[in-house]
């Protein structure tokens, strides 16, 4: 097995085990909310559904990045025992964090010449990034070293597409994704914005859909619609304080397509914070982003 460290953060979203099981390490964003700063530690402690549920009382959680310092404090021990490592975690057009890791790995770069550091821009968030840190458990298991890993990561993470369906336009109004008045009138017409994560990784308002309901079936007709260039190797999805109808949405796929993964998971509270209560995203790799 290929001697590098796998390293992500708590924006991929999936149960503790998974990591464990996989050995990857994982930085922890953090939020703050009445005042108080938590981490996002994956469910352990903090609860997500308390925490949706004051979002929907109107409470505002705001979120912060990982710097470089704190980087530096994971990847310098990893380094100093004489392995390389491998980070990519939340993409760098949705947070900070990223160029966090860019400054750590160039400082330390210099202080371990003979070390592999390498960092990857996910393009992406929650399942998107667990798809790309399943090919690198993939690839590692195989025996490929962190240079050959980072290469393929960049290479297929514009593959990964990212559908969601947000319910609370306000929430994406705060994050700059909606001008107030589409705020207010979408809300008024009950339209259900569906978002995309493009090719620089930039979460953008795709198209709309009438209801609720008309929205989760355009996620699934994304997903018939890319069948052609379809790798059938893994599907996600994840859902904020909505597991029911998340749920409902996965054994429709289950019973359509033949993906060998399925990954679902809720929706942690860091990107939680941003895209709101009630959305459902859906991941899956084919072929390169069209927008």
């Amino acid at each position: 097995m290929s001697d590098f460290v796998l390293i992500s953060d708590s924006t991929a979203d999936m149960p503790v085990s998974f990591y464990k099981e996989h050995d990857i390490r994982i930085l922890q964003l953090r939020y703050s909310i009445d005042g108080e700063e938590f981490y996002d530690n994956l469910n352990e402690t903090n609860g997500y559904r308390a925490f949706y549920a004051k979002l929907r009382g109107g409470k505002v959680s705001t979120t912060a990045q990982v710097n470089a310092e704190e980087f530096i404090e994971v990847f310098h021990p990893i380094l100093e025992s004489g392995k390389d490592l491998l980070y990519t975690g939340l993409g760098s057009a949705l947070s900070g964090t990223y160029q966090g890791s860019v400054s750590a790995a160039e400082t330390l770069a210099q202080e371990f010449p003979d070390r592999k550091v390498r960092v990857v821009d996910s393009l992406g968030a929650v399942h998107g990034i667990t798809i790309l840190l399943q090919i690198a458990v993939d690839m590692r298991n195989e025996g490929k070293n962190a240079d050959e890993v980072a290469d393929m990561l960049e290479a297929e993470r514009n593959n990964v597409q990212h559908w969601v369906l947000a319910d609370d336009l306000f929430h994406l109004r705060r994050g700059g994704r909606l001008s107030s008045s589409s705020a207010v009138l979408g809300t008024l017409l009950k339209v259900k914005p569906i978002l995309y994560v493009n090719t620089k990784g930039q979460l953008i308002v795709a198209e709309k859909a009438r209801g609720r309901k008309k929205g989760i079936q355009t996620l699934l007709d994304h997903l018939r619609r890319d069948t052609p260039r379809l790798d059938s190797d893994t599907v996600g999805v994840a859902y904020a304080d909505c597991e029911d109808e998340a749920s409902s949405l996965m054994d429709r796929i289950k019973k359509e397509f033949a993906f060998k993964r399925h990954f679902f998971c809720s929706i942690g509270a860091v990107i939680g914070s941003h895209i709101g209560p009630g959305t459902i995203a859906l991941f899956y790799k084919a072929g390169p982003r069209t927008i």
